[in-house]
């Protein structure tokens, strides 16, 4: 069930990067990314580890929070996940309009380092609130999903962290 689909992504994203480089006379990402292979590597691997981290919270979020706190009530545990959209949204929009002044000043190294560093560490951090601590829940994943603020939109591309 995964060695398939691995596969086929694998040889897919090959394919695009050749098409890009030998076929294209408007190539969907800038030849200029394929010289810097070290930044554009690590680019893409930041984004894919946090990636897993987001995702996993944005899928078990709403699975942890019927299961510990709002039972079977669909619209509380809808109406709780409010403060992980508005984390991701305020991290969006922050990125785009901060990275422009804080990307020369501290760099885009250091923004995707921060950005990490807020999913490595409160998306662990869910699992201390207790049972009476819902709001401590909901505080960590806003800032969670805050981490959502450092998108790298220095090559021209967004590559969603």
């Amino acid at each position: 069930m995964f060695i398939a689909p691995f596969v086929i992504g694998t040889v897919i994203v090959i394919a695009l990067g050749l098409y890009e480089a030998f076929v294209a006379k408007h190539p969907l990402l800038h030849p200029f990314l394929f010289k810097r292979v070290r930044t554009f590597l690590m680019m893409n691997i930041t984004s894919f580890v946090g990636g897993m981290l987001f995702y996993g919270l944005q899928a078990f979020l709403p699975t942890y929070l019927s299961a510990i706190y709002d039972g079977a009530d669909g619209i509380k545990t809808g109406v709780d996940g409010i403060p992980f959209g508005i984390g991701t949204n305020v991290g969006g929009v922050g990125s785009a309009v901060l990275l422009p002044i804080l990307g020369p000043i501290i760099g885009t190294r250091w923004l995707l380092t921060i950005g990490v560093a807020l999913q490595t560490l409160f998306i662990p951090l869910m699992a201390l609130p207790g049972i009476d601590d819902k709001p401590m829940a909901l505080a960590f994943s806003f800032v969670a999903a805050m981490g959502r603020f450092c998108i790298p939109w220095k090559y021209g591309l967004p590559v969603f962290l």
